[in-house]
């Protein structure tokens, strides 16, 4: 499943950005998509959200990035199982037992040279 972030809402994605970079007209974008040309122009308002296909389809029409593509600051989420999150969140605390360890025998022996 795909999010966008606060900053895709308030339109700033950059879809209408590369598409005048390429002078291209909504309707051009919006039929290459396959999409009615109102449908696409809300995704350029920050109306609407596209979904993951359309997104990969911008991408190759620009030769960018999906990240490029709605922007340097836009966070990317994905849906995960509760199953999944917790072995996430295991995996973390244990790396940061880790990290603890490691800075506890690094101030014991400052010497120690890996």
């Amino acid at each position: 499943m795909f999010f966008y972030n606060e900053s895709m809402k308030k339109g700033y994605c950059k879809f209408k950005e590369y598409r005048e970079d390429k002078d291209l007209l909504q309707k051009n974008v919006a039929e290459y998509l396959n999409l009615p040309t109102t449908t696409y122009a809300t995704y350029e308002q920050g109306k609407a959200e596209a979904d993951y296909e359309t997104l990969i389809k911008l991408s190759k029409l620009y030769k960018i990035t999906i990240n490029q593509l709605l922007g340097d600051n836009t966070e990317i989420m994905i849906s995960i199982s509760k199953d999944q999150y917790e072995k996430l969140i295991e995996a973390t605390q244990l790396l940061e037992e880790t990290v603890r360890l490691l800075k506890i025998e690094t101030k014991k022996d400052p010497e120690n040279k890996p």
